[in-house]
């Protein structure tokens, strides 16, 4: 294979003002089966020419690196404010500088391209800041869980702004029944940071193939204002530990169920660069 992977501890990218900027990715497919890796390239610096992916052809490119497939992100623009990112060093593909930001199980990738609704897991260092008086885009579940957007991408839908984004609920036609699409102005910073679970994110795409983070933060705040007693809001983006605690948080018995299968590491305080099993 001729790919480099993880990250170097010493490579950390922080980029500020980034709600709206495009940036282009791409993953690699490593491996078959249950033990297949998909390994997430993130744009080396921001921003970029939205137009940049075009360079890359992925079934050439999955040769040149002797890996089983390669898939490229396109249109996808940022919706937080501020990012820090611990990264691999920076490669070329095509012309294109990607670094490696972290990865996830082949089934889980292909379950975010191919269903809608569906959360995975994804295994990344990373916080994004979202900052007080800006809006946010929001995805409630009727069991409390709540989504935040984190990119958007015109690939299905050209019409997409910043600027217009308040209105995708009215877009997305196959929203699960007693979901919820919002958009609120913060009153405060909300941060979400995959340190304080693991270095483990959970996400789902909507519809229109705009992605978004599970969020306890919201969801405890929602839960604040809907039932008395129920406690302060925190300002991370999940619970803390071990693997149950971030899906228990977030995520449906059925997923829950699926990843425990799956093998992802269950273990308490495992550190962000150890590979699942």
């Amino acid at each position: 294979m001729n790919l480099k992977t993880g990250v170097d501890s010493t490579s950390r990218m922080s980029f500020k003002n980034t709600r709206g900027l495009p940036f282009h990715g791409m993953g690699a497919f490593v491996g078959t089966g249950k033990t297949q890796r998909a390994h997430v390239y993130t744009a080396a610096s921001i921003p970029v020419d939205p137009e940049a992916y075009k360079k890359i052809d992925p079934k050439k490119l999955a040769e040149e690196l002797e890996v089983d497939m390669c898939a490229v992100n396109i249109g996808r623009f940022w919706m937080m404010d501020e990012i820090k990112f611990l990264v691999g060093e920076t490669q070329s593909f095509h012309g294109v500088e990607l670094r490696w930001g972290g990865d996830m199980t082949g089934a889980e990738m292909l379950t975010q391209f191919q269903s809608a609704y569906v959360p995975s897991l994804i295994r990344r260092s990373t916080v994004w800041t979202f900052k007080a008086g800006k809006p946010v885009c929001l995805l409630r579940e009727p069991g409390g869980a709540v989504w935040v957007l984190q990119e958007y991408t015109k690939a299905v839908d050209p019409s997409l702004t910043p600027d217009n984004l308040n209105e995708l609920g009215g877009k997305l036609k196959n929203l699960p029944k007693g979901w919820k699409f919002e958009t609120k102005v913060l009153t405060k910073d909300l941060v979400l940071d995959t340190g304080r679970c693991g270095g483990w994110a959970a996400i789902i795409r909507d519809d229109l193939h705009c992605t978004y983070q599970g969020c306890a933060a919201a969801r405890r705040a929602h839960q604040r204002t809907t039932r008395p007693g129920a406690p302060a809001p925190v300002t991370h983006g999940v619970p803390s530990g071990i693997r149950e605690d971030l899906l228990g948080a977030l995520l449906p018995p059925s997923l829950r169920l699926r990843l425990h299968t799956a093998g992802l590491p269950a273990r308490r305080g495992a550190p962000p660069d150890a590979p699942p099993p």
